[in-house]
């Protein structure tokens, strides 16, 4: 048997735009990044991590971290364009719980049926509010100041300090909002944090966490977060799970 925990690596320098250390008071305040090179790490950071589900044959760094997977699987998608996915970073760990023996097949086609059974989501719900614009001087200056607020979710993983934050914002390239999806892992909680606690980080230092039987439910939650999302969101789930159900290797 396999060792009986799978390993999270998270970066405490090279902050990306995927994975940020963050600082912030309680939960209610939305975290300001911090510069670990230049400001001790303490109890109140984490790490912010904007997990990914799928990787497209159309990303350009798609070699790179399709080598990290470690699972090399092709999500099965009839009704997608024909641009490749394939499992990544969520579903990469949700593949990996099931080797380990953490949750069976089974368990995966009740999963399955709950993801197809949602009929509410997120992007219906909520939105993007703007105030009324009213004069605003500065100087010799006159404005309309309105005030943009976005939707901010927050969801505790049950018996554990792992947070999912659910950021509603517009869309870059396209007309309409979008909810975007962070996984917060509290850095007391790295395997390192004993020995790193209020201490300044040094060059491309790395932190652990470890997925184990204990604690491994934030994986599902996460999955089943992902699908309440959007209408697209669910679909891409679905196929994800019905792939893994299909994979004949686990």
């Amino acid at each position: 048997m396999s060792s009986q925990f799978i390993k999270i690596i998270l970066p405490l320098t090279s902050h990306s735009s995927k994975i940020r250390v963050k600082k912030r008071k309680d939960i209610f305040y939305q975290g300001i990044p911090l510069a670990t090179r230049q400001e001790k790490i303490t109890s109140d950071c984490y790490f912010e991590w904007q997990i990914s589900y799928d990787l497209k044959e159309t990303n350009p760094n798609f070699d790179k971290f399709h080598k990290l997977t470690l699972n090399k699987i092709r999500i099965i998608d009839k009704e997608e364009n024909p641009t490749g996915r394939y499992i990544y970073e969520l579903s990469d760990l949700l593949v990996e719980i099931i080797r380990k023996g953490f949750v069976d097949l089974k368990h995966l086609k009740k999963l399955l049926k709950e993801v197809q059974s949602e009929k509410q989501f997120i992007e219906d719900e909520l939105e993007v509010c703007r105030t009324q614009p009213k004069e605003y001087k500065l100087g010799k200056w006159t404005f309309l100041l309105s005030t943009i607020k976005h939707p901010l979710l927050i969801y505790e993983v049950s018996g554990l300090i792992l947070k999912i934050e659910i950021i509603i914002k517009e869309k870059q390239k396209a007309i309409g909002i979008q909810p975007m999806l962070y996984l917060c892992i509290p850095i007391k909680l790295v395997e390192e944090y004993p020995e790193i606690e209020n201490k300044l980080a040094e060059t491309k230092q790395k932190a652990t966490y470890l997925i184990t039987k204990n604690n491994f439910q934030f994986v599902i939650e996460t999955i089943k977060i992902f699908s309440i999302l959007s209408r697209k969101h669910q679909r891409d789930i679905i196929n994800i799970l019905r792939t893994i159900l299909t994979y004949e290797n686990i």
